[in-house]
């Protein structure tokens, strides 16, 4: 898929400016204040041997605005993180994108919740046909909690996000491939669905 290649590259290349910048959070100490934290996923990186960056904005009203961009995911690094079906097919599945941004509300001093809308590009390895690649779009809430570190103005931010797919570039969300015996399967588009996340921040 050639549009999915050149967006990776010009996406990917984004990714690597702002990995001097990392994540822009808001988690005001005052509600009537702003604040600017810089944070850099944990999970991604310990996890997946990937990165993500993202810039989250929350107004003097509360109101929460994000973007993010994580990349180079190698999903079947964590067998929890695929499928049975998936870990059955013995696929390697790596993301090399999920990008998007975020919209929602701060209920409390360090808590808000969002909706998330979400872009992923996939490249699948059959263990014995040729890699295919694909995006997926999703759309759903998340909920993100910071927690300060002292006075430092480091901080943890725990995330839960649930990212059901809304639509794909495959015909019926699926994409054939053939196995080890030559047999005809069927790779169904990966979910994101329900899963957590740990970045670490600075606050500026």
């Amino acid at each position: 898929m050639q549009m999915t290649t050149l967006r990776n590259g010009g996406l990917k290349l984004l990714a690597w400016i702002l990995m001097g910048v990392g994540v822009f959070t808001v988690g005001p100490s005052s509600a009537q204040s702003k604040e600017v934290v810089v944070l850099a996923g944990l999970g991604q990186f310990l996890f997946f041997n990937g990165y993500n960056v993202a810039v989250t904005y929350i107004t003097d009203s509360g109101i929460v605005l994000d973007y993010s961009h994580g990349w180079l995911l190698q999903l079947d690094r964590v067998e929890a993180s695929l499928t049975e079906e998936e870990r059955d097919q013995e696929l390697e599945i790596l993301t090399t994108y999920t990008t998007g941004f975020g919209i929602g509300y701060l209920i409390g001093e360090e808590l808000d919740v969002r909706i998330d809308f979400k872009e992923h590009a996939y490249r699948v390895y059959p263990p014995d046909d040729d890699q295919f690649e694909y995006l997926t779009w999703s759309v759903g809430p998340a909920v993100y909690y910071r927690v300060r570190l002292g006075d430092s103005g480091f901080l943890l931010e725990p995330s839960l996000r649930y990212w059901p797919n809304v639509a794909s570039t495959l015909t019926d969300d699926k994409q054939t491939f053939l196995n080890a015996n030559g047999e005809e399967e069927e790779h169904k588009a990966h979910d994101f669905g329900l899963f957590a996340n740990v970045s670490l921040g600075f606050a500026f």
